[in-house]
């Protein structure tokens, strides 16, 4: 009997395609036309232009691609960043990247050659660094690839006379199963707190037993738990426990098909596992889902996690005061690859997440069950997500209830209710973000700063320029900064001198790039239609300030004087205010190359139990 409830209800979900079909259409047409109204820039600056404007690169020459493989930013302060590459790291200054020092850590030949054996290329049969910790003020923990047998050592940072960096060894080599990837691309996390080390990676070499682990305790070996595959997007801090953000399949929705669904882990940072039942496993994970869609009756969701900020106090709306600034962070999401190719920016309050890990737990009574709200009766006292004083005197029925039900019923919801940034493309996605946070424009308001990386090498900056509740998205620039690269890290950069820029970091290069280009702007109206919270025109010029005429919500402002009649001269074409005219045009030129896209002009949209449209070509 419980089967064919099971059959009907999936049975349910195909029978809606026929009656939804058209009403999915209208509704996703409508969604495409209402993402490229927050996609159109106001000011596109090209990579010549970037590049002659303040910009430093490491390497300056990329023709070595070959060699300068696969970086990865660790660390920063206010002087210098860590780069992890192939065979290396370096330390970079600030902001002009210049080497303070290098430390060079090949794959021993004997591993080379087992990693070949094993059918890797010799490209993959390297070391590439990809985890690195900062101990102490002096001490360093690295791992890397090491030809696809990972491993780790721990250096002794030493300032030099010239004022360079050297890196001395401490310790033997150790085994970094469980710690770093096998290869380049796979996907980890690790962070350092309260002296131990929590990471999230693969176990094995053929990448089917994902893990999180801090060095004596992990991760029930259980699909439940971490389903395969799991992309390992980021890990944080925060109060007493350790969170992680990743993707996998949806062990929930497997009833009615497959999908990717974005979530949020916990484990207490006190917790050491159980005496007997759950030893050296942890007792406090449990996980649930990020909610990024777009509201309605029938939402349509960014199901695939790309990347996070940094934790910070912020707001996805501009405020007059930083009182309603909250712990949080924004998130890159992205459609699945067979659906509408589409990209969101949403945030999430770290109340809202602590509130979804307070709440109750789904569960599935047998494999032939359908995923359901588990009894309130049936949850043991204290709430088994609460960090207990020692989870080895955990009794024995709460953690059968712990390894049974390691998923909250509710989603963390987004911020605002819906996405902050949103935008289709035929030809890229966003991939990287980083966040300059309530920042003070000149109209005294407070703003989170988004840069947006995309996989086609551009950064997009923008604001919420709504206030109150509302969402109105301005993207400010588009900058190519790679060319068809996309990004590996970014981060804000900024030290007491004054100094401000944007690490940004691909594959092969590491570059950084001002935070604003308010001196292309050679009008008032220019200046002030770029609606850009750096920029305001002062002394008869668009500059870095707060003091000059400014109007980020309306983008006019009355005080400008009038512009010379020779407009058109005056602002470069690359870099002038998109009018409503041009976003129109914009808009219908992406209609028709959406439509020419589509074979015969033909598509359906199948419905799933989210009630989320997934595009498929015929």
């Amino acid at each position: 009997m419980k089967i064919w409830a099971n059959m009907l209800d999936c049975r349910q979900c195909v029978n809606m395609v026929t009656f939804y079909t058209f009403t999915g259409l209208l509704h996703l047409t409508a969604l495409v036309g209402a993402w490229q109204m927050n996609f159109n820039p106001r000011s596109t600056v090209s990579l010549f232009e970037i590049e002659n404007a303040g910009v430093a690169s490491f390497p300056s020459d990329t023709s070595s691609e070959g060699y300068y493989d696969w970086f990865k930013l660790f660390i920063s302060d206010d002087n210098s960043v860590v780069i992890g590459g192939k065979n290396q790291f370096y330390n970079l200054s600030l902001p002009l990247l210049h080497v303070n020092g290098r430390e060079q850590w090949p794959a021993e030949e004997n591993k080379k050659a087992a990693c070949l054996i094993r059918g890797k290329t010799q490209k993959e049969c390297q070391n590439y660094i990809r985890v690195m910790l900062q101990k102490t003020q002096d001490e360093l923990f690295v791992c890397g690839t090491y030809a696809c047998s990972p491993s780790c050592k721990t250096y002794r940072i030493q300032q030099t006379l010239d004022g360079g960096i050297n890196y001395r060894q401490i310790g033997s080599l150790s085994n970094a199963k469980g710690v770093a990837p096998y290869l380049p691309q796979s996907n980890s996390t690790a962070l350092y707190a309260g002296g131990k080390i929590y990471t999230a990676t693969e176990l094995h070499f053929d990448g089917n037993e994902p893990v999180i682990y801090n060095g004596d305790i992990r991760v029930q070996r259980n699909s439940m738990m971490l389903n395969v595959p799991t992309h390992f997007v980021s890990s944080m801090e925060y109060e007493d426990k350790i969170y992680f953000f990743f993707s996998e399949p949806a062990v929930e929705y497997i009833n009615c098909g497959k999908a990717i669904f974005s979530r949020v882990a916990r484990v207490c940072k006190n917790d050491q596992g159980g005496k007997i039942l759950l030893k050296k496993e942890f007792t406090t994970f449990f996980k649930t889902r990020l909610n990024c869609s777009i509201p309605g009756d029938y939402p349509f969701y960014f199901d695939e996690i790309q990347a996070t900020s940094d934790m910070h106090k912020g707001n996805y709306m501009s405020s007059s005061d930083q009182s309603n600034a909250t712990d949080m962070i924004y998130a890159v999401f992205n459609t699945p690859q067979n659906s509408i190719q589409g990209s969101a920016i949403c945030a999430f309050r770290f109340s809202d997440i602590i509130h979804a890990f307070r709440g109750t737990f789904k569960e599935q009574k047998g494999k032939d069950y359908n995923w359901q709200s588990a009894p309130l009766d049936s949850i043991p006292s204290p709430h088994p997500a609460e960090c207990a004083n020692s989870s080895t005197v955990i009794d024995d029925m709460t953690l059968n209830f712990v390894q049974e039900h390691p998923m909250m019923e509710s989603a963390v919801p987004a911020f605002g209710g819906q996405p902050v940034v949103m935008a289709t493309s035929l030809t890229s996605t966003f991939t990287q973000m980083a966040v300059d946070w309530q920042r003070r424009a000149g109209d005294g308001r407070y703003y989170d700063i988004m840069f947006i990386g995309r996989s086609d090498g551009y950064v997009l900056k923008t604001i919420n320029k709504g206030r109150g509740s509302a969402i109105e998205t301005v993207t400010i620039e588009e900058i190519e900064v790679f060319r068809n690269k996309p990004f590996t890290s970014m981060k804000i950069f900024r030290n007491p001198n004054g100094e401000e820029k944007l690490i940004v970091v691909s594959a092969h290069q590491v570059k950084t790039i001002p935070l604003h280009r308010c001196h292309l702007q050679k009008t008032c109206s220019a200046c002030v239609a770029l609606q850009d919270p750096y920029c305001s025109w002062a002394e008869g010029k668009c500059e870095n300030s707060i003091n000059g005429i400014q109007n980020i919500y309306q983008g006019v402002n009355s005080s400008c004087p009038a512009d010379p009649s020779t407009t058109k001269e005056s602002t470069r074409a690359s870099s002038s205010p998109v009018d409503g005219a041009g976003d129109k045009k914009k808009d219908q030129d992406i209609k028709n190359s959406s439509a020419e896209a589509l074979p015969n002009g033909k598509a359906c949209f199948l419905w799933n139990s989210f009630s989320q449209w997934r595009l498929a070509l015929l």
